[in-house]
């Protein structure tokens, strides 16, 4: 089964298509196509010759364009967060893969440094197309690789490192399960050697397309169903540390809805960003959907107006809420980035699109540690033609930060690490001048667990350790940061997510 009929089989629904300008948005498919070249939106590619993917990593604070020389653009792009105070010049790009398609849909940075992504490769592997995983150093060059599937076809979209070791991979199946595509979770050891695979869904198509490790140090998987629910549906799923199935649900109407992104809240529950044709204003709706810890629905929003506009990506911020990007056809034709900062209730607090005259997407956000957000995605409108890497740094409030700009506390650059953490986190920051400095653990009450230090510091890097947890149950914290003196000229307020497991 080649590429395509596999972005038609994962959401055809009827072949109902909408004409925007001259251009054709064919629902059925999700084929958008300029030119000679072709976006396909259901399997979240982007292809232009030849097929094998490219890791970026990124030193800058502004919005960049990569060039791409036949590339195929995944989901999400490395980029280093501590790096973003530095002028915006390429630290490194590498490729991995061989003769034949190798695609890359996840990235993360792992605990002891380096990189893992993971994606599908037709050039190694069983048959067909097998889940591909690749561990790198921090410079990008490979550790090893892993190959994971059967005879059929077989692909991954979301990696995570466990907290205990290893990493999770979700994705989908066509060799394993119940029906002629499965959601595919994968557990590796630190090497990438599997521990144990488990498929989950019915007799019809079951897709995983963002997993997240809990808490507890179970699993929650997003994605979409054929299988179960009213039609095609959001499929959520929960399951133990050992990948037994806890409890799944389903969200949606009589047409196709998608979660593409899911992360645990700082409070309890999931908060899922997706697609829906079912609700909202037009054609097919930025979906978001906040559960509680058992998956009942504690709310639901759309965003969007009269055309297409999707969400590939959901993250909650450390000062409450949620960022989500995606696309938008509504606001802007062609298409543009399309970024939401909603309050904790979903409630919009601001939107923008990004982009120029033709073709440009989100699929990737994350808050960054100096304040504002990260956006990674693809643009048709910059770069060298074609389709290039598109990267965005936003402030706090969505506006575009252009080469020279900086953020007013960007020296400060507050890390917690490792995060998870099962025994001690340290907290790292720069002071660009002498402070008086707090810090304070606290608990998601806004209880006072700890005071780590308050007290004044010298200019330059500072490392305070948060110590033993001994008597802090397994929970979600806040690490508190304040310069509260008149010695730091803008005085300076962030807040970072701490996971504890004992």
């Amino acid at each position: 089964m080649n590429e395509l009929e596999m972005s038609v089989k994962q959401v055809f629904v009827g072949n109902r298509q909408v004409s925007v300008g001259n251009r054709q948005l064919s629902v059925g498919n999700r084929q958008l196509s300029v030119g000679n070249r072709e976006l396909s939106v259901g399997s979240r590619e982007l292809s232009v010759g030849s097929e094998e993917f490219l890791i970026i990593r990124k030193g800058g604070k502004m919005k960049k364009v990569f060039g791409l020389i036949g590339i195929i653009v995944g989901t999400q792009f490395i980029v280093s967060a501590p790096a973003l105070a530095e002028a915006p010049d390429t630290l490194w790009t590498k490729t991995y893969g061989g003769t034949d398609s190798d695609r890359g849909y996840s990235v993360e940075e792992c605990a002891e440094g380096g990189f893992v992504i993971a994606g599908r490769t037709k050039s190694f592997g069983a048959d067909s197309s097998d889940v591909y995983l690749v561990r790198t150093k921090a410079d990008g060059d490979t550790l090893w690789t892993r190959t994971y599937g059967g005879t059929e076809d077989d692909g991954g979209n979301s990696v995570q490192e466990c907290v205990s070791g290893g990493f999770i991979i979700a994705g989908t199946t066509e060799s394993f399960g119940a029906g002629y595509i499965d959601v595919y979770l994968i557990r590796t050891d630190a090497d990438g050697d599997t521990l144990w695979t488990k498929t989950y869904g019915g007799t019809n198509g079951d897709y995983g397309k963002s997993v997240e490790e809990c808490a507890d140090g179970g699993f929650i998987i997003a994605g979409a169903t054929s299988s179960f629910g009213a039609g095609y549906d959001v499929y959520l799923i929960r399951t133990d540390a050992d990948g037994d199935t806890l409890w799944t649900k389903t969200y949606g109407g009589t047409n196709p809805d998608i979660g593409w992104s899911v992360q645990e809240c700082a409070g309890g529950g999931f908060i899922i960003a997706g697609e829906t044709y079912s609700f909202g204003a037009g054609l097919c709706d930025v979906y978001l959907i906040r559960t509680d810890a058992g998956g009942a629905p504690l709310w639901t929003k759309t965003y969007g107006g009269t055309s297409a506009d999707e969400g590939y990506s959901v993250q909650e911020c450390a000062s409450g809420g949620f960022i989500i990007a995606g696309y938008t056809w509504s606001f802007d034709d062609p298409c543009d980035v399309y970024l939401i900062r909603t309050d904790a209730d979903g409630a919009p607090l601001w939107t923008k699109t990004y982009g120029g005259t033709s073709w440009d997407g989100g699929y990737s956000v994350q808050e960054c540690a100096s304040g504002g957000f990260i956006i990674a995605g693809y643009t048709n409108s910059f770069g060298a033609g074609g389709v290039d890497v598109y990267l965005i740094r936003v402030s706090e409030t969505g506006v575009e930060e252009e080469t020279g700009n900086r953020h007013k506390a960007i020296g400060i650059s507050l890390e917690v690490y490792p995060n998870p953490s099962q025994r001690n986190a340290v907290i790292k920051y720069g002071l660009p001048e002498k402070a008086n400095v707090s810090l304070g653990l606290y608990d998601i009450s806004g209880r006072l667990v700890k005071t780590l230090y308050s007290g004044t510091q010298e200019k330059g890097e500072h490392k305070v350790n948060v110590g033993a947890y001994h008597d802090t149950p397994t929970g979600i914290y806040f690490i508190k940061f304040e310069t509260h003196t008149g010695l730091v000229t803008n005085n300076y307020k962030a807040t970072r997510k701490l996971t504890i497991i004992r």
